[in-house]
């Protein structure tokens, strides 16, 4: 396993032992708006933060508002320890102090930067957020010992706000939901949902909500004096208002908990006039498409008798089995990979009836088997800190279905899953597409790759490769493969970085099987999304703009006038 690297935080009790202050007293007397607009602007330069940058800088920007004595006392901790094993912002605290601002919301008019004693109590705020953020994690990874150990507390801990530690890409968010609006506009069933929607935000043509989000989140963090989190509303755009409407929280009814669902719901903040604040980058992105299926479904579900949708569920449902698969994924395998012989789950349906995979891919004597999965995980698991309940509801979701989700009952039939599905694939239908549908009599042994594709970032954590890999080989004695078929280990591998780096696949600097045979030589519990990007970048990728993306805003430049 390589090495996973950690930081400790500073904290208010690092800082202060024997401290008494109180974060709600403190926000009591710092102004409420001016806080969530400093707060949300030192999460959007961290999240902007370059490679070849540290955050230390960022950090000393702002002694100059401290008084004298805080000053000191940081001064004085700081270089009584090793700042390099130190992250001085800490993007859960910061989550969590917007969280508390929002829940101890008052109306005190000024800013907090004019005020050495208010930015202080900012800072002192701040600082106990960091406590807070400790205190919900039960482990701490530098106490442990095992290698074992380290993994599996790692992913306890990862997960449960990975959403907010990583960095989101906008690009295949905003993909994902321009190719679904068009895909609605296209067909003659489903572009009446879309005028519904349209009629419901003010809108004429559908264009306009992404080129609304994109634009707005560009702005910020592709500004002249470096990102930002604020922008202004023009006021002639009158369809703006009503979308930004749906995204704003409302302060004065908030509730603030662990995992930030007011945030996520409603990640901005109207701060005054014209004047908005994108209080967190990765949930703004989150409305890219995520959070517009909400705000569809919750539209669509006004109208059940014409559209059919009654909420949330059934429309995620039909997005993911006709559109995220059928329409997104399929297209984006067979233009990643248009040499190889290749065959949708639409067309080995055809022939198979029954039991076909997701996708079929052929390379001389090299098969992939796919199969797709638009999972996300559920926030018990994520938030457990348990790695058992991962490692449970994993293999619920990609191996092996027990239990009845409805009933909470457990199944007399378990259903096959991912892992199992590929293997009764293989063992049953492989001989017949190769005999049938791809016919291959001239060659003699195959090389079987078993992939499941998925769009659920938390995905690419270390460690969950390892658990269905495992899974998978412990099954694998179950079924029948044919000796002719040399069965490489099962590979998790995320769609978001097919799509970003289709150009690379496209001009053949990368390739699939030379890709998955490196994976095989490391430790499986490194994601495979990061051998992919770390091999993009030997080939001089530089999280550049994909072609497929960069048509998207070449046909939104029409919307500037």
């Amino acid at each position: 396993m390589e090495p996973i690297i950690t930081k400790r935080i500073i904290t208010y009790n690092c800082l202060y032992p024997t401290g008494n202050d109180n974060l709600e007293e403190l926000l009591k007397v710092i102004p409420s708006a001016s806080a969530i607009e400093q707060a949300s602007y030192i999460l959007v330069q961290k999240t902007a933060l370059t490679i070849d940058k540290d955050e230390h800088s960022l950090f000393y920007q702002m002694f100059p508002f401290m008084d004298s004595a805080l000053v000191l006392d940081l001064c004085s901790y700081i270089n009584t320890h090793n700042s390099s094993e130190y992250e001085y912002i800490d993007k859960v605290a910061l989550h969590i102090l917007i969280d508390s601002i929002l829940a101890n919301h008052n109306n005190i008019t000024g800013n907090i930067t004019d005020s050495k004693e208010i930015f202080s109590n900012f800072i002192k705020a701040y600082f106990i957020c960091c406590d807070i953020h400790l205190s919900l994690n039960e482990n701490t990874l530098f106490e442990i010992s095992s290698e074992q150990e380290l993994f599996q507390t790692y992913l306890e801990e990862k997960l449960k706000y990975n959403d907010i530690d990583f960095k989101k890409d906008y690009r295949f968010e905003m993909l994902k939901l321009c190719y679904f609006l068009q895909f609605l506009d296209n067909d003659s069933q489903y572009s009446e949902w879309l005028n519904i929607f349209l009629k419901e935000r003010y809108l004429k043509r559908w264009d306009y909500y992404p080129y609304f989000l994109v634009t707005h989140y560009c702005s910020s963090m592709i500004y002249e004096k470096g990102a930002t989190c604020s922008f202004e509303l023009e006021s002639d755009k009158y369809y703006a208002y009503h979308l930004i409407n749906a995204m704003v929280v409302n302060p004065m009814d908030y509730r603030g908990s662990t995992d930030f669902i007011g945030i996520r719901h409603k990640p901005i903040y109207h701060k005054e006039g014209f004047r908005y604040v994108i209080m967190s980058t990765n949930f703004f992105i989150d409305k890219f498409f995520q959070s517009f299926l909400f705000d569809f479904a919750n539209v669509l579900s006004k109208y059940s008798r014409t559209t059919n949708i009654s909420g949330y569920v059934p429309l995620k449902r039909f997005v993911g089995e006709e559109f995220i698969e059928k329409h997104f994924f399929y297209n984006i395998i067979r233009d990643c990979f248009s040499t190889y012989k290749l065959y949708d789950g639409n067309e080995l349906k055809y022939i198979l009836q029954e039991g076909e995979p997701d996708f079929y891919m052929r390379k001389g004597n090299k098969i992939f088997i796919f199969e797709f999965k638009d999972i996300l995980l559920d926030s018990k698991t994520k938030h457990s800190g348990d790695y058992d309940t991962i490692e449970k509801e994993l293999k619920e979701q990609f191996v092996l279905s027990t239990i009845d989700k409805h009933s909470g009952k457990i199944k007399k039939h378990p259903q096959r899953k991912g892992a199992t599905q590929l293997l009764y694939t293989i063992e049953n239908k492989l001989p017949k597409i190769l005999s049938e549908i791809d016919r291959t009599e001239s060659i003699s042994g195959y090389t079987i790759y078993p992939i499941i594709v998925y769009t659920d970032r938390n995905l690419s954590i270390e460690g969950v490769n390892y658990i269905i890999a495992n899974a998978f080989n412990e099954h694998k004695g179950n079924y029948k493969i044919a000796e002719e078929y040399r069965l490489k280990p099962l590979t998790m591998i995320s769609l978001e970085e097919i799509t970003l780096l289709e150009d690379y696949f496209v001009r053949e600097q990368l390739i699939l099987e030379d890709l998955l045979e490196t994976y095989f030589q490391f430790d499986d519990k490194m994601p495979f999304s990061k051998l992919m990007v770390r091999c993009a970048m030997k080939q001089g990728y530089q999280h550049e703009m994909p072609h497929r993306f960069q048509c998207l805003l070449d046909n939104m430049k029409e919307l500037d006038s």
